[in-house]
């Protein structure tokens, strides 16, 4: 049975290219012309398609570098600035250690001025509280001697009031005649 079937079937596929023969070799033609025209199109758009990514490319890496550019000038800028910054602290740090420097001579002066104000000041002031305390012990000494002066001696104080109560007791005894 599969001889019959492969029998029939190659007698149907010659029936079919009796009548469809031509008809084939059209479409066939056709699909040539298409299929050729197809690819000249795609062998076109690849060649544009080329073009374009050549064109792209050559925009990319220029504006690659330009951006390489601008960040090189902008580089260059702020090292430029950095080392601008650098230098000016560095001065200033050096300003500041001189004006420091000069501060603490001027201040160690002004300590030592004022140590040898106070020292004197201190000799000074001792040697006016002594003069001053020497005027008080001579005028102190000169009252005393004044009031010893005019004091009466014990010996004539002790005769002169026993010669004062021997009266008194006198007077007493006078007036009692009784």
């Amino acid at each position: 049975m599969t001889a019959n079937k492969d029998a029939t079937s190659a007698s149907l596929d010659q029936i079919r290219n009796i009548i469809t023969g031509d008809q084939e070799r059209e479409n066939r033609k056709r699909f040539k012309t298409v299929e050729d025209r197809l690819n000249k199109d795609i062998a076109q758009l690849r060649g544009e398609f080329k073009k374009q990514v050549v064109a792209l490319s050559g925009e990319v890496d220029g504006e690659v570098d330009a951006l390489r550019e601008d960040i090189s000038v902008e580089s260059d800028a702020r090292v430029d600035a950095h080392k601008a910054l650098i230098s000016k602290l560095t001065e200033q740090g050096k300003t500041f250690d001189a004006k420091l420097a000069a501060l603490s001579e001027r201040n160690s002066k002004n300590i030592r001025q004022l140590a040898t104000d106070l020292k004197t000041g201190n000799r000074e002031l001792k040697e006016e509280i002594n003069l001053h305390f020497r005027e008080l012990e001579d005028e102190f000494e000169a009252a005393l001697e004044e009031i010893r002066s005019t004091m009466v001696n014990k010996e004539d104080l002790s005769g002169f009031l026993a010669e004062i109560a021997l009266k008194l007791v006198n007077k007493k005894q006078i007036r009692r005649p009784t």
